[in-house]
């Protein structure tokens, strides 16, 4: 994975020419002279959190695809397209199969706890079960 390192342009030239430049070489944000110190702080805290962000939805969809890949693997994919499962949904099962909680899975995926339990719900609904043990009985041949 390559490093990107985020760039703040500073400049005293507010052109069109230079902002498009500025923005083609990839600088994330222009700061224009004179400017406050205070503002260019808090412009570099938003954009290190940003990147925190990224880094984070990166990770958590590496994790879902990685788990849908070892889905694959086990040629459970076809059981779980029976029933019309989505990706997400798919990645939900996966992770209740080995005993994640659904603020487990929530964090995992990026989600809320309560989005992944309306998930876990539909999944019971498509696949016709009750609940996490039914589901992995049934899905577990």
């Amino acid at each position: 994975m390559k490093t990107y390192i985020p760039l703040i342009l500073l400049t005293a030239d507010t052109t069109a020419e230079t902002r498009l430049k500025a923005l083609d070489i990839g600088v994330m944000d222009i700061m224009y002279k004179p400017f406050s110190f205070h503002e260019l702080q808090q412009k570099i805290k938003i954009v290190l959190n940003a990147m925190d962000k990224q880094k984070v939805a990166f990770f958590n969809t590496y994790i879902s695809k990685n788990i849908f890949d070892q889905v694959e693997s086990k040629n459970n994919v076809d059981l779980l397209s029976i029933y019309g499962l989505t990706e997400r949904e798919r990645s939900v099962v996966e992770l209740l199969r080995i005993g994640n909680t659904y603020e487990q899975i929530g964090e995992l995926l990026y989600i809320s706890d309560k989005t992944a339990k309306k998930h876990a719900q539909n999944i019971f609904r498509k696949v016709g079960v009750t609940n996490k043990i039914e589901l992995i009985q049934k899905l577990n041949p």
